[in-house]
């Protein structure tokens, strides 16, 4: 997926063409984030050179799209709250100990245990938060790079690195250097929802836009797309830290 850095902020974008635009048109979505709309037969000017003359807009316009998303859902950090671990349901099972300096966080079948020290209170939700999101960035690790490289020879692509981050707005995005950054967050989903994801970035690098021959790319080796976009849109705002 392109990326543009305006004002020191790397702002992800995608180019759409459109049969009913009548003009250039830049549109943000919470589902889709920033597009730049063109109508049919037309490239020029760049994506480029139309966000860097609106940057003022575009990034008032990503501000207020990242509060919005971050209304939608808010964490609470508290005891039976739900966090979703490779599309399964576990409660948030906060435990006191009695000795110990650090936070442990482990996965059982139920529940997702935070063991806190004596010197870190039950309500403490900022160190809560930094721990689970530290577990789910260890697990993304330690699997989205492999599964991510396994299918890319597989489908017989070249990827440099694959960089694990947590985006609010991207489940992943993909450079011409053949970099592919994948989300955390996306340890949150099933195994088939992460392989829809590797597989989207992986076609991009055979087009880097979302055209019908993009996506048609994306069916032949991910049959059920169509279905996991779906799936996305719907659990979207239950997927965050």
């Amino acid at each position: 997926m392109p990326q543009i850095e305006l004002n020191g902020q790397t702002i992800n974008y995608n180019i759409r063409e459109s049969n009913r635009a009548k003009r250039i048109s830049m549109r943000v979505d919470v589902n889709k984030g920033l597009e730049v709309v063109y109508p049919k037969g037309i490239n020029q000017p760049s994506p480029e050179d139309i966000l860097t003359q609106n940057k003022a807009w575009v990034l008032e316009m990503i501000d207020k799209l990242e509060t919005r998303l971050a209304s939608r859902f808010q964490r609470q950090y508290q005891q039976g709250e739900i966090f979703r671990y490779l599309g399964d349901d576990h409660n948030l099972n906060i435990i006191s100990k009695t000795r110990g300096q650090r936070i442990s966080v482990n996965l059982t079948d139920t529940t997702l245990d935070v063991s806190l020290p004596p010197n870190i209170r039950s309500n403490d939700t900022e160190a809560i938060q930094i721990a689970i999101e530290k577990f789910y960035r260890k697990q993304a690790k330690d699997y989205l790079p492999a599964r991510t490289y396994e299918i890319a020879s597989q489908l017989g692509y070249e990827v440099n690195r694959v960089m694990i981050k947590n985006q609010k707005t991207r489940w992943g995005s993909c450079s011409t250097n053949k970099n592919i950054n994948l989300n955390l967050r996306l340890m949150m989903t099933p195994h088939n929802a992460i392989d829809y994801i590797i597989i989207h970035e992986l076609c991009h690098l055979t087009h880097m836009n979302h055209s019908k021959a993009f996506w048609n790319l994306v069916g032949r080796y991910c049959p059920s797309y169509k279905a996991w976009r779906k799936w996305f849109k719907q659990n979207n705002q239950y997927l965050v830290l």
